[in-house]
């Protein structure tokens, strides 16, 4: 059996240094949205929990959290809670941490991947 294979690149920081960095892997990857998913889930059962109003507007604000959560977990600390226990961050290519425009655009794009078939298309990208 082979070992698991580990991404590495160069990376060229905006000061003209040269950095090799290593990218996460699926497994990391799935630990990270895993935590991510149940972080979430939790605080959005809380939250609609004490909420009397429609479904509607519990969808709205479901949307508005998890969105919101990733792009400003990204954007503000370079990873969510579940990047952070898995060891794994957001970087932009010169390996700088992704600001709030990159972050909004990454996540906006998170509906690719996540429908119709849960991640299994950015999983098959990252093969």
């Amino acid at each position: 059996m082979q070992p698991p294979q580990v991404w590495q690149g160069n990376v060229v920081t905006p000061e003209a240094v040269q950095v090799r960095m290593r990218f996460a892997d699926i497994g990391s990857r799935g630990v990270a949205a895993f935590i991510d998913s149940i972080i979430l889930s939790v605080g959005l059962l809380i939250l609609w929990s004490g909420m009397r109003s429609s479904m509607l507007w519990q969808g709205a604000i479901g949307i508005t959290v998890f969105w919101g959560y990733y792009i400003i977990s990204e954007a503000v600390f370079g990873k969510t809670l579940g990047k952070a226990a898995a060891g794994i961050r957001v970087v932009m290519e010169d390996g700088r941490k992704a600001g709030l425009k990159a972050s909004a655009l990454r996540n906006i794009f998170r509906i690719v991947d996540i429908l119709p078939t849960i991640y299994v298309i950015g999983m098959i990208s990252m093969a």
